[in-house]
């Protein structure tokens, strides 16, 4: 059988083509992915928190936000893993030219309402899970020490991690599309 080149670069192009993928398929693709049941967004200027900013999460050189998960007790005794998506569909997301994330626990669980100064101390920072570069749209990756963001003994209960910048870093997401996120391994 001979093809002419018009047929050949039309059959390569077949299958070289990425597949259009829906929302469903892009995020979550892990059915085991654990999202915050809420966000706050913390000043450090002023100590403030502001609870569930609506469709609206960020993380900017004064702001930081805190991701509070209601984890499983079934995770008792296993490891778990956070890690950052912005999805492709996410038209909120945005990015400066930095895209360096910290990720630290919290000593506690910050309040379902706004507040004007919460502590002390501070915004109840506790350990440093470690760093993420973001991309947009795609997987954040693990970024220098600590790496302790890549398997800890999973808690369980009403827990939360804070989103830092680094350095003069830019981020908003949607929080229904994007954001921090648990896995159990």
């Amino acid at each position: 059988m001979k093809f002419n080149p018009l047929t050949i670069a039309a059959l390569l192009g077949l299958t070289t083509a990425a597949p259009t993928l829906s929302l469903e398929e892009r995020y979550p693709t892990n059915p085991s992915l654990i999202k915050p049941i809420y966000n706050n967004v913390y000043s450090r200027s002023t100590g403030g928190l502001t609870y569930n900013p609506a469709l609206d999460s960020s993380i900017f050189d004064k702001t930081t936000t805190i991701s509070t998960f209601n984890l499983p007790s079934a995770l008792k005794g296993r490891k778990c893993r956070l890690g950052f998506v912005i999805d492709a569909a996410d038209t909120k997301a945005t990015l400066t030219s930095a895209t360096g994330v910290q990720l630290f626990s919290t000593n506690s669980v910050p309040p379902t309402y706004d507040v004007k100064a919460w502590g002390p101390p501070g915004n109840q920072r506790n350990i440093h899970y470690g760093n993420l570069k973001l991309k947009k749209p795609g997987e954040g990756v693990v970024d220098d020490w600590p790496r302790l963001l890549e398997k800890f003994d999973c808690p369980t209960g009403y827990v939360a991690w804070e989103i830092a910048a680094v350095w003069n870093v830019g981020v908003e997401w949607d929080p229904v599309k994007s954001g921090l996120y648990v896995v159990p391994l």
